[in-house]
């Protein structure tokens, strides 16, 4: 009687492993795969109407960080929209906007030159275009808006710089590759943190030791991350350093 009894409780006991183990497998294949919704949007700000695209995930509940993210001298291209699409999946709403209005966007360096001119020569433009933007994407249930970042490449790394330095009410701004020559630093009007990444081969490197200095003794962090490469990899840290930590 003694090894029947040994049978039924070995029998009962891999049983019972092979459904712990089939559990296990079943709970680490739950994760959820994003669900994108895209959308093509139009807004209007500074007496023009503007362009942009917007992405989340709807298989997310609830409002979740917010980033806007503003193109390079190109303006809003499939580039941009990618990145937006990206940011995503790592959970964020991300809305990349069009600066210039109707959509415009340059194929070659002139023209892209004479698009971007105006609004170095005129900061205000590109505040007024990103706050229209930022309001745009506060509209949505999506956004938490107490977590609100934007970030910028070359083109628009200088223009999230310059309107950090005007007193742009979000929680942080970061540039990859930006023009560093903007905008004077008031540190009474500075509100969000600033991070810079920037390659340490750049020419520019002059200027960044320079806002290194101006920014030092603000009471707002900012952090300069030097990289041993030209621009041209920096866009490709975007995504390492997002998913290190939320805004």
């Amino acid at each position: 009687m003694q090894q029947p009894t040994f049978r039924m409780i070995s029998t009962l006991l891999c049983l019972l492993l092979f459904v712990a183990c089939n559990n296990a497998t079943e709970k680490t294949t739950e994760i959820k795969e994003p669900v994108l919704k895209e959308e093509n949007i139009s807004f209007s700000g500074d007496n023009v109407t503007m362009t942009g695209f917007i992405a989340y995930d709807e298989a997310i509940s609830g409002p979740r960080p917010a980033i806007l993210i503003v193109p390079e001298w190109w303006g809003l291209n499939d580039y941009t929209k990618m990145r937006a699409r990206e940011l995503a999946k790592l959970g964020y709403i991300a809305l990349a906007m069009d600066m210039y209005g109707n959509g415009k966007v340059a194929d070659n360096p002139d023209s892209a030159g004479a698009a971007a001119g105006p609004f170095y020569q005129n900061p205000q433009m590109a505040f007024t275009r990103i706050e229209a933007a930022l309001a745009k994407l506060k509209s949505y249930t999506q956004t938490d808006t107490a977590n609100i970042a934007a970030i910028g490449y070359c083109f628009g790394g200088a223009m999230v710089l310059n309107t950090a330095r005007m007193g742009l009410n979000v929680k942080g701004v970061v540039s990859f590759h930006g023009n560093l020559v903007g905008t004077p630093l008031n540190k009474e009007l500075l509100k969000a943190k600033i991070l810079v990444c920037h390659g340490a081969a750049d020419p520019l490197l002059t200027h960044l030791k320079n806002m290194q200095m101006q920014h030092m003794h603000s009471p707002i962090l900012t952090q300069l991350l030097w990289v041993k490469s030209l621009n041209c990899l920096l866009n490709m840290m975007l995504l390492l350093i997002l998913q290190a930590g939320r805004i």
